[in-house]
Order: C-alpha cells, then sequence, then structure tokens
C-alpha cells in the first residue's frame, strides 16, 4: 500500500471502472460540466439592496479561498448592465450605507481592514489606518452615519468601539461591555443588551444594561449541547428605541421558542411557541422600528411564522410563490423585500414590493446554471422504523422528470446523501455543499439530502434519539429513506447508493457494513472508520458531547459499543464495492482511519478503490481535488448505478496518490 501511481496508470484505472457501463451521452442528455460546477468565480454571494431599493450589489467568488476585489452592482431599472468597483483588498464583507457610501472591509496577507467606499468618486478611504487580524461592524444608527465593532489587534486584546463616518470620532465600549459579547444596540448605538460566560460556572447569561448596569434577563446552566447549538438560546433583535430584547430559548421547551423581554416591566412573553423544528435566529426579520415581524423554523424547507398582522398578507403571497425562500434584505422604508428563492442550485434574487403585492424577478445567483436543464428540489418526510418523522430534501433533474412532479418518468437508481456532524443543521442550502448533488441529479440519479436522529436543529428530543445509536438507530433512519425511495419515487431498489463525508463518510461505510441488502455502493471521504480508537488517532471522540453522544470510550461497555458500531470491525460482513478518498492533512480525522479501513476490505478481497490527496485537509478546498476526485467517482457510480458521467477531460491527477486502484 501507499505505491504512487503515474498518471497513465490512475487514468486506466478510471477507465477500466466506467467504460464497460458508462451510459452513452447524446446531445440531448447534455451534462454540466465538472469544471462549471465548482468554479466558484461566478457564483453570487451577499446580496444587498440600496436603502431606497434602486440597486442591488452582490460580491462573486466569496467561497473562494481568496475572494474577489470587486463589488458588483446593477440598477433595478437596468438588470443587463452589470458593472462594478474595485478594491485593493479582496472583499470580505460590505455594507450599503446610502445612496452615496459602502462600508467594506478589505482583506489581505497583512490583515484586515475597514474602507469607507464614495460611490459617485469612486474613492475608497480607510476610517482606521491600523489593520487587524479580524475586525466587523456589529450595528449601526438608524441613518447608518455611526457603526460599533469588534476588532482583534495582532498584540493586543479585542477591541469594541463605535466610529462615526462624519465626525471620524472613536468611542471605547470596552468599559461598557465588561465581558460580555456580542452586544446589541438601539437606533443611536446605545449598548442595550449582551450575552456572557460565566468564566467559573461556565452559565451562559443573556443581560440588558440599564443605569450603567449589567442586569441578568435569563440565565441557562452549562451543557455541551451549546457546543452544538450556540444560536439556540441568543439574543436576536433589539428594538429601535431599545425598549425590547427578543431572544430565542429552548429552556424548558423540546424546541426552540422566540420570546421578548420588556426592559421597563422586566417581564418576558412568548410570542412564538414551539414550531416543528428550531427557530433559525439569522432568520428573524424586524421591521424599520426594529419590532418583531417574522421568524422561520427549517423542516425540510422554511416555515414562517408572522408575528406582525400588518405582514400576514405579504408572506402568504410569497408563500403561495415559492417553495423555500428567504428575506435577505429590506429598504429603509420596509416597501420593498429582497426575496431569494431557496433551490439548492441557482438560487433566484426578487424585489418584492409590498403595497401593490408584485415580484419583479433580479436575477440568478450562477448565471452559467441557466444554459444547462434545471435540476428541482422537492421536500417530504419519511417515517422511520419506529415512527420518528425524517424531514428530507430530494433532487430530480427535469431530464427525467418531465412534469416536475418529483417522480421520475422512468425507474431509475438513487443516491442517499449524509451529511457532516452529524450534528449539522441548517445547511441545506450551503453551495459547497449543494453543487455535488447538483452533479449527481444531472447525471440521472434522484439525490436524497437525508436528515436522522441526532442531527440538529429539530429539538432536543430528536438529537437525543441518537445517543449511542451512530451504528444502529441512526443507520436505519438512512435505510427507511432508501425503503422509502424504492416504495414512492419510482427508484430501483437494487440501485441505490449512499454517499458522504465525515460523519457521512461513516455513515457510507456503516452502510456497506451493517446494512449490505440495502445499497448498491458506497462512497465515503474522510470518515472514522472505528470508534474506539485511542485520543491520538480520534480526538474527537473524546470530547464531552462524544462521549455522551457516539460512545464513552473511557468505560468498558463504551468501548465495547464503540466497537460495534465500527464498520472496521465488520469489513467480513461486506458485500458491495466501495470508494474511499481522503485529505493527507486532515486533523478532523487522521488519514490513519481511511488507511486501515482500505488496507482491511483489500485484505479481505473486497471491491475498494481508495486514494488521498497529500494537500487537502478535513474537507476538500481546491476546485481541481474536486474535479480529479469525480472524474473518479462518476464512472464508478455509473458501473454500479447505472446512471450517466461525465467523460475525463482535464483533470490533475498529479495532485492525488492512488492507494487501491479498482482491480475487479
Amino acid at each position: 500500500m501507499g505505491k504512487k501511481f503515474s498518471k497513465a496508470i490512475i487514468l486506466s484505472c478510471i477507465l477500466l471502472q466506467g467504460c464497460s457501463a458508462v451510459a452513452q451521452i447524446s446531445e440531448q442528455d447534455s451534462l454540466i460540466p465538472r469544471e462549471v460546477i465548482f468554479d466558484l468565480n461566478d457564483r453570487k454571494e451577499l446580496i444587498q439592496l440600496s436603502p431606497n431599493a434602486s440597486t442591488i450589489f452582490y460580491v462573486k467568488g466569496a467561497y473562494q479561498s481568496i475572494p474577489d476585489n470587486r463589488i458588483y452592482y446593477r440598477s433595478i431599472a437596468q438588470l443587463q448592465k452589470e458593472s462594478f468597483f474595485g478594491f485593493s483588498g479582496a472583499v470580505g464583507s460590505y455594507e450599503v450605507l446610502n445612496q452615496a457610501q459602502l462600508l467594506v472591509r478589505t482583506l489581505s496577507p497583512k490583515g484586515q481592514r475597514i474602507e469607507l467606499f464614495d460611490i459617485e468618486d469612486s474613492i475608497s478611504t480607510p476610517i482606521i489606518a491600523e489593520l487587524y487580524r479580524s475586525i466587523r461592524w456589529l450595528s449601526f444608527t438608524k441613518n447608518k452615519d455611526a457603526a460599533a465593532f469588534v476588532a482583534m489587534p495582532f498584540n493586543a486584546p479585542p477591541l469594541l468601539f463605535t466610529y462615526n463616518f462624519n465626525t471620524k470620532q472613536m468611542d471605547t465600549l470596552s468599559n461598557v461591555a465588561q465581558g460580555h459579547y456580542p452586544l446589541f444596540f438601539d437606533e443611536n448605538l446605545k449598548v442595550i443588551a449582551g450575552e456572557k460566560i460565566d468564566q467559573e460556572t461556565g452559565n451562559k447569561i443573556l443581560a440588558f444594561y440599564e443605569k450603567e448596569q449589567w442586569n441578568e434577563m435569563a440565565t441557562y446552566e452549562w451543557s455541551a449541547e451549546r457546543f452544538l447549538r450556540p444560536g439556540l438560546k441568543s439574543i436576536v433583535g433589539v428594538s429601535a428605541d431599545g425598549k425590547v430584547v427578543y431572544f430565542t430559548d429552548n429552556s424548558n421547551t423540546d424546541k426552540t421558542v422566540l420570546k421578548s423581554f420588556n426592559i421597563s416591566s422586566k417581564q418576558s412573553k412568548v410570542l412564538v411557541n414551539e414550531q416543528s423544528s428550531d427557530l433559525m435566529p439569522k432568520s428573524f426579520i424586524a421591521d424599520s422600528e426594529g419590532k418583531a415581524v417574522a421568524i422561520a423554523n427549517h423542516y425540510a424547507n422554511r416555515k414562517w411564522k408572522v408575528m406582525d398582522s400588518r405582514y400576514k398578507s405579504d408572506f402568504q403571497f410569497l408563500n403561495e410563490k415559492f417553495q423555500d425562500f428567504q428575506v435577505l434584505d429590506v429598504s429603509n422604508d420596509f416597501k420593498y423585500w429582497l426575496i431569494e428563492e431557496m433551490n439548492g442550485g441557482a438560487n433566484i434574487s426578487y424585489l418584492y414590493d409590498i403595497k401593490h403585492k408584485t415580484i419583479k424577478k433580479l436575477f440568478s445567483d450562477h448565471d452559467v446554471l441557466a444554459t444547462y436543464s434545471t435540476v428541482n428540489r422537492f421536500y417530504s418526510t419519511v417515517s422511520s422504523y419506529d415512527g420518528l418523522q425524517l424531514p428530507v430534501q430530494y433532487y430530480l433533474s427535469e431530464k427525467f422528470d418531465k412534469n416536475k412532479d418529483g417522480i421520475p418518468d422512468k425507474k431509475m437508481p438513487a443516491i442517499v446523501y449524509v451529511h457532516g456532524g452529524p450534528w449539522q443543521g441548517w445547511m441545506e442550502d450551503f453551495w459547497l455543499i449543494t453543487r455535488h448533488l447538483q452533479l449527481l441529479a444531472d447525471r440521472g440519479y434522484l439525490v436524497v439530502y437525508s436528515q436522522f436522529r441526532g442531527a440538529l436543529t429539530y429539538g432536543k428530543n430528536f438529537l437525543d434519539a441518537g445517543n449511542e445509536e451512530w451504528g444502529d438507530g441512526m443507520m436505519k433512519d438512512k435505510v427507511a429513506i432508501a425503503h422509502w425511495l424504492a416504495a414512492t419515487k419510482n427508484v430501483e431498489k437494487d440501485k441505490i447508493g449512499i454517499f458522504g463525508w465525515s460523519y457521512g463518510g461513516y455513515a457510507a461505510l456503516a452502510g456497506a457494513a451493517f446494512s449490505p441488502e440495502t445499497f448498491a455502493c458506497a462512497v465515503s471521504l474522510y470518515g472514522p472508520t472505528y470508534l474506539d480508537a485511542p485520543r491520538d488517532e480520534n480526538a474527537f471522540g473524546y470530547s464531552p458531547n462524544s462521549l455522551v453522544r457516539i460512545a464513552d470510550v473511557t468505560t468498558e461497555k463504551g468501548l465495547e459499543l464503540a466497537h460495534q458500531h465500527s464498520p472496521l470491525y465488520a469489513v467480513d460482513k461486506i458485500k458491495i464495492p466501495i470508494l474511499m478518498s481522503t485529505g493527507v492533512k486532515d486533523d478532523r480525522v487522521p488519514q490513519m482511519q481511511m488507511d486501515k479501513m482500505a488496507d482491511a476490505l483489500h485484505k479481505h478481497n473486497k471491491e475498494v478503490t481508495y486514494f488521498v490527496y497529500p494537500q487537502e485537509g478535513h474537507d476538500y478546498s481546491a476546485k481541481e481535488s474536486w474535479t480529479s476526485f469525480w472524474s473518479i467517482a462518476e464512472p464508478f457510480l455509473s458501473k454500479h448505478l447505472g446512471a450517466l458521467a461525465e467523460p475525463k477531460s482535464n483533470e490533475d491527477y498529479s495532485i492525488l496518490e492512488m492507494k487501491y486502484p479498482i482491480t475487479h
């Protein structure tokens, strides 16, 4: 093991995998090229609306290791014309202050700084000369002529301060903060509320600031849950007049609720009760006075709970137009909303006019995808083996679903995608994840983004149901999803694969080991394979959370459970072909976890393909890594499941090391 194969041998290996089974691709079946899907240069992100709703702003390439140094803009009246402003450093974030100014956080190898950009003169001026390790704004005055900032100098303690863009006056907030962070402000940048971790007890304190004193609003005892869901007991906003604080809370409920706290009366009340899943703190919408309007929870798709009756008809209108959407920005007068239709692919931005109840399409955030067949996303729930309801999304290309009803026109193969974590939430619209599902759906698979017990954001009971169930109940959930696909979605029951990375990489191997009759093949990236590993081979398994959720490997009983749930020790049960890959620099799941599994599979004469990327860590970052990975994985899946595969192109195989080429 470990021999570095030549590029020619690797290419031959790939061809051997796929030449006998790759379906013929006709012109009508034009596939989205890997180069397109993994090119981040064109993708629009950080989309904002000007205060008067006349202009739309955005950046491109935000997911790249070095973001673009431009902010793009289009007039609502002339959407076809794209212009941009350039900066000396990469654009990390920005804020549209008014019609004449932008506030921009620029990045360089030497540090970060905040610049004030004059739109008319195209002049950018640093508001502070110093460079910081990191700096960002926390809040603005109502007319955005001043802001509060937090900065991390290179050789000094963190700084909290306000800065007036007109007078250039900077005032420190460090004496006010007294260890509270983040801070929340009224419309005049007066500190109103904050959060603090008690250094002795570990308790989290939500507090309000009154008469130059901090006062407790709510206190939560330390829990390992905080590392999983830090936003579920948190302040989400303050009214513009500073009289009311809004916060999420699940201290006495299974799922989060939204509460308000009146500083004058010192009373709190519930504004939104428990929904089907936890409320999303970042979805909280307030009007121009800072009063609560709506908040969403995510159960397969977003479901909006409206608190202000004046806007119920608006959300009803938007719900009728879109299966899933979010509000990205609003105009200063709250009469225009920037809406993004979420579909897991090329999301579409719209301008919504409240007065006239009309929507105007602005653009797609990934224009190049519009030239290919659309991959649609659908939403459903699956009942697991014990009745637990699992929210799922699934992707299906219109090439294989002409009437767009979510049912393939003909029997087709499917892939169950398993996300990482498994304590991961609200990642269903993260392009760095969903682009893989887009690729697979485009190739001719029905692709499920699965949820399962132990996953975050569906309440405490759903999370706790996964305790010590990695190789049992959590796997049975994936099996239930596979059975649901075969029973209801016109999927070939013997052509279902399982694919994932990190925890999902473990789950793919566990599916092969513990449910070989369910899945036809497995694709596993950088997943743990033996859960009873010593600390230096599986450090995360010894965290307080892992000892509860996976197995307490500090005890004999826990070690026995970890051994029982480890795919490495069940290699003899595996009957399906497996493709594995990992990064040599992975500091989350050490390479030896995957090495030992691949060695064991090879020793037992199982069908295994295994290759590593010497320059990658946990989660591949380079475009070339993903294009080369899928150029190998596509023919592997095509051979064993039968869908399409894009022919090899100009992939760079010198960046990978093939440990076990396929030999069957």
